[in-house]
């Protein structure tokens, strides 16, 4: 019998991490996206959302009281020391809720979790194996413009992650997500079933 795997999914921004995150799920795989767990540890009254108006000031919430993601975004990405800062406030939170959630389903469910700064953060203890989504920088550039990123957002962003190359080459497999829908669920078929065998 094949044993249920823990699969750590990283890849650099506009890769398509989110699509072969839906493409697991479709086919029966827990999926834990990052990104969410980010989203709702800021929730209003929250303790990570107070340390970040504490360290950050009233300005971070909206009217309505949640996180103001964009002004956040073009504070912290303009600065490495406000970007440190927010990054020990979220790290530690979000590593702690991914750990749990991975150790309480570990052998009973196949399980993929979508982690953008896996390698940055140091989060390689969980998985029975890391697979990384990359696509050429054109590829991927162009789909960050159709989601409104500038060219300056795009080059912020890319340079607060490693080089996808670096991811590329400590994962242990990788899928290029330069084509179609269709061409990347094939693929992610394929590597699934080889990351499943190999976690005998």
């Amino acid at each position: 019998m094949v044993r249920a795997p823990a699969i750590g999914v990283t890849g650099g921004p506009g890769c398509g991490k989110s699509e072969v995150g839906r493409l697991l799920s479709a086919r029966g795989v827990a999926v834990l996206d990052a990104d969410a767990v980010a989203h709702r540890l800021l929730a209003p009254g929250t303790p990570t959302q107070k340390a970040l108006v504490d360290r950050f000031g009233t300005r971070v919430l909206d009217a309505d009281g949640q996180v103001d993601r964009t002004w956040l975004a073009e504070k912290v990405f303009g600065s490495s020391e406000e970007r440190a800062d927010l990054n020990a406030i979220m790290h530690p939170p979000v590593l702690d809720e991914i750990r749990q959630w991975v150790a309480e389903r570990r052998g009973r469910l196949p399980l993929a979790v979508l982690v953008p700064l896996l390698y940055e953060v140091g989060l390689v203890d969980p998985w029975d194996a890391v697979l990384c989504v990359a696509a050429n920088v054109d590829v991927a550039h162009a789909r960050l413009r159709l989601r409104g990123w500038s060219d300056a957002e795009i080059g912020q962003r890319l340079a607060a992650q490693w080089p996808l190359a670096e991811k590329v080459r400590r994962a242990d497999a990788v899928i290029w997500n330069n084509g179609t829908k269709a061409e990347l669920a094939v693929a992610v078929e394929k590597t699934w079933n080889e990351l499943s065998e190999r976690s005998r």
